[in-house]
C-alpha cells in the first residue's frame, strides 16, 4: 500500500471535489450508524479527546470511578492520538493542581471569609437601622439582637471548620502522591496510540489552518457555519491542536479502512459539534470523502449517561447582566435572562449578534456587554458585533 500521507490531496477541505453521490452516501452511512456510535455498541474504534482524561482531576470520586471502569469495559477498543497523549501529559500537573488541591485548600478559609461576611453585614446593618429600630421599634430591636446573638454563636462554631480540615486534609493526604501514583496516568498509558504526524504534515496542517481560519474570521455571521473546521474555535494560544487530532483520525481511519467514534465533551465552542451539538453535515461529507467512512463525533456526556463529567471544584459562571445594543442607552436591550439560559458546561459561548434578540438599533455597529461573576472574581467581558467569544475568559 503506498504510504498515506496528510497533504493538499488529503486532507479537510470544505471546498473538496463534494458530489450528489458522495454526500447522499456519507449521510446515510452516518444515519445509519449514529445510534449504535452513541451506544458505544460494535467494534468501531473509540478515540478519546484529551478533555474526557483531564475533565477526571474534577469530578467526584464516585464519578471518577465510573470513568475508569468505563475504560477499562472498552478498553481494547480505545485509543488516543499522539496530540490527545501531548495534550494530556502537558497539560495534567497543572489541571491536577488548579481543579483538585487548589479548590479543596479554599474551602476552609473560604469559609472563614464567610464568617466575616456575615458579621460585618449583619453589624453594618444594625448600625444603620439602630436608630429607628431602638427608638420607635423596641421589640424589633431586641428580635434583631437576638438573632445576632444567635447567628454569630452558630457561625462561629468551631466544629464546622474542624470537621473540614480533618474530612478535606483526608482527601488532600490521600491523593498528595497523585502527580507520581495517579491511575488515569497508568490506565492512559495502556491505550493504544494512534500514530502521530510528520513534520512535514503539521507544517502543512499550520499552513492549512492559517489559510482556513482567516476564512472564517472573515465570513458573514449568518455564512460562519459554512466554514467551521475542528479548532476554528481554539484559543490563540494553543490554535492547532483540533486540527491536528482530526487529521490524525483521518489518518487512522483511512489506513484501518474503518469509521470511528471521537468522544469529546468540547462542544462549547462550535467546532468538533455545532452550538446545538449537531454535528457538521460538511465534516461527515469531507471524512466520507478522503476515506469512504465517517467520523462519529459524539458528546461524552450524551453517550455517556450515567457518568457526571461535572467539575465539582469549579464555582459556577454566574451571569450578573448582560446588554446588547449601541453606545444610546434607549437603544440598549437587557439580554441577561436569555444569557443565563445558554450556559453550558459552566462556560458560554456567544456570538454578538440581533440573532439574540432582534436589532435595537438598525445601521449602527452594536456590542455585548457582559458583567459576570466566576468565584470571588467579577468581570466585565465586551464582544463586538460579529464576534464571537467564550467565557469565562482565561
Amino acid at each position: 500500500m503506498t504510504d498515506i500521507a496528510i497533504n493538499p490531496s488529503f486532507c479537510f477541505n470544505p471546498n473538496g471535489r463534494l458530489t450528489t453521490d458522495i454526500s447522499n452516501r456519507a449521510l446515510r452511512k452516518f444515519a445509519e450508524g449514529i445510534d449504535a456510535a452513541i451506544k458505544l455498541e460494535g467494534d468501531l474504534p473509540i478515540i478519546l479527546d484529551t478533555n474526557i482524561l483531564l475533565d477526571y482531576y474534577g469530578m467526584s470520586q464516585a464519578e471518577k470511578a465510573k470513568l475508569i471502569q468505563l475504560i477499562k469495559t472498552y478498553n481494547s477498543r480505545i485509543y488516543i492520538t499522539r496530540q490527545v497523549e501531548q495534550e494530556y501529559l502537558r497539560n495534567r500537573l497543572s489541571v491536577i493542581k488548579k481543579n483538585f488541591f487548589e479548590p479543596l485548600n479554599r474551602i476552609a478559609s473560604d469559609f472563614i471569609t464567610l464568617q466575616r461576611d456575615i458579621e460585618n453585614k449583619l453589624k453594618s446593618y444594625k448600625e444603620e437601622k439602630k436608630r429607628i429600630l431602638s427608638n420607635d421599634y423596641p421589640d424589633l430591636w431586641d428580635q434583631l439582637e437576638k438573632i445576632e446573638s444567635g447567628v454569630l454563636r452558630e457561625i462561629n462554631n468551631n466544629e464546622f471548620h474542624k470537621d473540614v480540615e480533618q474530612q478535606v486534609g483526608t482527601t488532600t493526604k490521600d491523593n498528595k502522591n497523585i502527580s507520581l501514583i495517579d491511575e488515569m496516568l497508568t490506565l492512559t498509558s495502556s491505550l493504544q496510540l494512534i500514530e502521530g504526524l510528520g513534520q512535514e504534515e503539521l507544517d502543512f496542517l499550520k499552513t492549512e489552518f492559517d489559510r482556513l481560519i482567516a476564512e472564517y474570521n472573515n465570513a458573514k455571521e449568518t455564512n460562519k457555519w459554512k466554514f467551521a473546521f475542528p479548532g476554528c474555535g481554539e484559543k490563540k494560544d494553543e490554535p492547532y491542536g483540533d486540527f491536528i487530532i482530526f487529521h490524525e483520525i483521518l489518518k487512522f481511519m483511512k489506513k484501518d479502512s474503518k469509521s470511528c467514534i471521537f468522544l469529546t465533551n468540547d462542544v462549547t465552542k462550535g467546532d468538533w459539534l455545532q452550538f446545538d451539538k449537531n454535528p457538521h453535515i460538511h465534516y461527515l461529507e469531507n471524512s466520507f470523502l478522503q476515506t469512504e467512512n465517517i467520523i462519529y463525533i459524539v458528546h461524552a456526556e450524551q453517550t455517556l449517561p450515567n457518568i457526571s463529567f461535572e467539575n465539582i471544584h469549579k464555582s459556577p459562571l454566574e451571569i450578573l447582566s448582560a446588554i446588547y445594543g449601541s453606545h444610546q442607552p434607549e437603544k440598549q436591550i437587557d439580554v441577561t435572562s436569555i444569557l443565563k439560559e445558554r450556559i453550558a458546561n459552566n462556560k458560554l459561548t456567544i456570538t454578538a449578534s440581533n440573532d439574540i434578540v432582534g436589532d435595537p438599533d438598525p445601521g449602527v455597529v452594536k456590542s455585548l456587554t457582559i458583567h459576570y461573576r466566576i468565584g470571588e472574581r467579577q468581570v466585565q467581558a465586551t464582544i463586538i458585533e460579529g464576534a464571537t467569544d467564550t467565557i469565562p475568559q482565561g
